[in-house]
């Protein structure tokens, strides 16, 4: 029978497993196109994403699963089994004059036949005691009925190619793959999703178990059989292109190994796996403990150019595909102190707390998220009093952190690793993901959490002063040595919720003034008048700036931005020709001086950090125009004024709605719109000095 060569169509039904996706990989590989089949949209999305670099190349069907709900395996399972491979070769045989060949994927579960005694089984062996237990005696037990179904199909496709040579154009190749090992590539959304059921049972055995209770005398000794999931998918583009295969049962058997093996191999990997047995040599397979065996002896004499990957090299790949996938366990969002409720993101609060409830993609048993406030040192006390208003709003731990005190980063550390430690029974290598806006610290605590866990004092993220400079994921970075841990950077994609109006002017100039939007979309005078406004109400009596003022100047409140930068600019002697001041250069000077901490040590008396105003009327629009009315401070302890103003925030997001993903939807737009204001509002007042200076005295 004349051999498949590409570019021709191969249809791969079962598309989204986990040999069926490697086959239709290696099917594009090889140069075929592949029509998948898969039995719901949702997986042929992920495959079509996944193969959409073949463009045409590769194409998804869903075909729908049709099978009644019965209790009777024989209804169920079987019946459907046999009908569904005797419509496919009937359809191939009607609608397809052009299909040359049929590879059935079967199992050694079709084959192993219970034996009292070490037996080497060949291609003319059958798991007859299956089929019966299931047919006679109404098994449901699941391994039975998977055993017998598979050797069903494979029987079934074997006599329908014998009964109907004549009428066929193609011939019935059955490869029948041992335990099938390797890095997924399929879709998984969860690590509920694998199963002791699933061919990667690798990942559970070592994994779930913990490798505890195992004894090295007996299971780590047995014998077993194990191809690569990539061997398999090779060998079917071979079963396509090699002649002589027509027709044949092929033992697909790449290699026996025992589980000491196994440990050797993951002992290597980069993770290690904690508790993984040491000391164990890598056995021979004459010192094992022998059991049910595969002779793929008939195979590699067809395939005599083809090399199987050493059980070694698969084990050491599946377990370092899992840990690369790194299911997410615990969220690190960092947001800056001197803003705690500005840099709160309502998307990305809708979304964590889907994910803290198990929902959606990629959840994970673990589900951990911690807010850490950077900066503490900017700020004159009340964390604690922060802590407990959110506690009662947001559903997170939170954590307070400053570089000038290495306390705060080992209380941090070690609260990671207490959460690895109580879970390490199902989850051996915990995964952080660290979100948060731009400029929040993010790759600087990353650097600090790696070297208070591994000792290494690398600095392994770049870190700056200004926004954008992560732009992409990181790579993982191993914070912990044992337990391990691992996390990776996220860009600051978390743009924040701006708003409307005068309010979201406001909140624009609060994160430019720390860095967490571009300082570009606004000119330094603007963000050094509206911080001249946030300094005379934080301390209204004395703001902090009265300590930067020239000797001799007045030691009271400035209220307009020209006179102060006319002060400022003789103090640091930035004056042009004609003494005249150097707005530019002292409104950054000014900006530059407060973000490296120039007020923390000045008392706030009437607020706490840039988003906390206890003076109960006011805002930046009305002291910016000049209408300022009386204003009286809030009444309470620092607790209790911070408690209202986070319920008051707390309730306030609960209006937002829609405009929330209208905000961060268009977030750029919004910048450039604030930008725009923001250099027209420049012009204007730029203008208004020169008519001063202009007007006759």
């Amino acid at each position: 029978m004349p051999t498949v060569e590409p570019p021709a169509r191969v249809l791969v039904t079962g598309a989204n497993g986990f040999t069926g996706c490697h086959i239709v990989q290696a099917l594009l590989n090889h140069g075929f196109s592949v029509r998948g089949t898969v039995r719901s949209t949702s997986k042929a999305e992920y495959l079509i994403t996944k193969f959409a670099l073949y463009g045409p190349r590769f194409e998804c069907v869903v075909v729908p699963d049709m099978n009644a709900k019965v209790d009777n395996p024989n209804e169920l399972i079987l019946k459907p089994a046999v009908e569904g491979i005797v419509s496919l070769l009937e359809s191939a045989r009607k609608y397809g004059p052009g299909i040359k060949r049929v590879v059935v994927t079967s199992s050694t579960g079709a084959v192993m036949e219970p034996k009292d005694k070490p037996y080497v089984y060949t291609e003319a062996d059958w798991n007859e005691s299956a089929l019966k237990a299931v047919k006679e005696g109404g098994s449901n037990d699941p391994f039975t009925v998977y055993c017998a179904t598979k050797l069903l199909i494979e029987r079934t496709a074997m006599e329908y190619a014998e009964r109907n040579k004549s009428r066929i154009n193609f011939d019935v190749v059955r490869l029948v793959p041992a335990s099938i090992f390797g890095p997924p590539i399929h879709q998984i959304d969860s690590l509920e999703a694998i199963t002791l059921g699933s061919p990667l049972i690798l990942y559970v055995k070592l994994a779930r178990k913990s490798l505890k209770g195992l004894s090295p005398a007996g299971f780590d000794a047995s014998a077993h059989n194990m191809t690569d999931v990539r061997d398999v998918a090779e060998l079917h583009v071979l079963g396509l292109r090699t002649d002589e295969v027509g027709g044949e049962r092929l033992f697909i058997i790449g290699h026996h190994y025992n589980w000491r093996d196994a440990y050797a191999a993951i002992n290597d990997a980069d993770p290690q796996l904690p508790g993984t047995p040491v000391g164990l040599s890598v056995s021979s397979m004459e010192d094992s403990v022998p059991m049910k065996l595969y002779s793929g002896a008939k195979a590699k004499r067809i395939f005599k150019d083809f090399e199987y990957r050493v059980p070694a090299e698969t084990m050491r790949d599946t377990w370092t595909e899992f840990i690369r996938r790194g299911w997410t366990h615990v969220v690190l969002e960092v947001r800056d102190i001197r803003l705690p409720l500005t840099s709160i993101n309502p998307t990305l609060e809708a979304a964590l707390a889907q994910w803290k409830k198990g929902e959606g993609k990629a959840s994970s048993p673990i589900r951990e998220r911690i807010v850490v406030y950077t900066k503490k040192d900017l700020v004159d006390g009340g964390e604690q009093a922060l802590k407990r208003a959110l506690s009662k709003h947001f559903d997170h731990r939170t954590h307070f952190n400053s570089k000038a005190e290495p306390g705060d980063l080992r209380n941090l550390h070690s609260q990671l690793v207490s959460i690895a430690r109580d879970n390490s029974e199902t989850t051996p290598i915990l995964n952080v993901l660290v979100v948060g806006m731009p400029n929040m610290g993010k790759s600087t605590l990353l650097n600090s959490l790696r070297w208070a866990g591994t000792a290494n004092s690398t600095k392994a993220l770049r870190t700056s002063a200004l926004p954008g400079l992560t732009q992409k994921t990181s790579e993982r970075l191993k914070l912990n040595l044992d337990p391990p841990i691992y996390a990776v950077d996220s860009p600051g994609v978390m743009a924040p919720y701006l708003g409307s109006g005068e309010e979201g002017r406001e909140r624009a100039l609060k994160l430019a003034l720390i860095a967490g939007i571009k300082e570009s979309l606004h000119d330094d005078e603007t963000l050094a008048a509206y911080l001249l406004y946030k300094l005379n109400r934080l301390n209204p009596s004395g703001p902090a700036y009265l300590s930067i003022l020239p000797t001799g100047a007045p030691q009271s409140p400035i209220r307009s931005i020209e006179p102060f930068l006319e002060l400022l600019s003789r103090r640091i002697g930035a004056r042009l020709k004609g003494d005249e001041p150097d707005i530019q250069r002292t409104a950054k000077w000014f900006i530059k001086w407060w973000r490296e901490g120039g007020a923390k040590s000045w008392p706030m008396t009437h607020g706490w950090g840039f988003d906390f105003d206890f003076l109960t009327n006011g805002t930046y629009a009305e002291a910016n125009g000049g209408r300022v009315g009386e204003e009286a401070l809030e009444e309470g302890t620092l607790e209790a004024k911070i408690d209202r103003h986070v319920a008051r925030f707390a309730e306030g997001m609960k209006t937002w709605g829609d405009d929330v993903s209208g905000a961060f939807g268009t977030s750029p737009t919004r910048e450039k719109h604030v930008a725009k204001v923001e250099r027209k509002r420049a012009r204007d007042m730029k203008r208004r000095r020169q008519s001063l200076k202009a007007a006759p005295p």
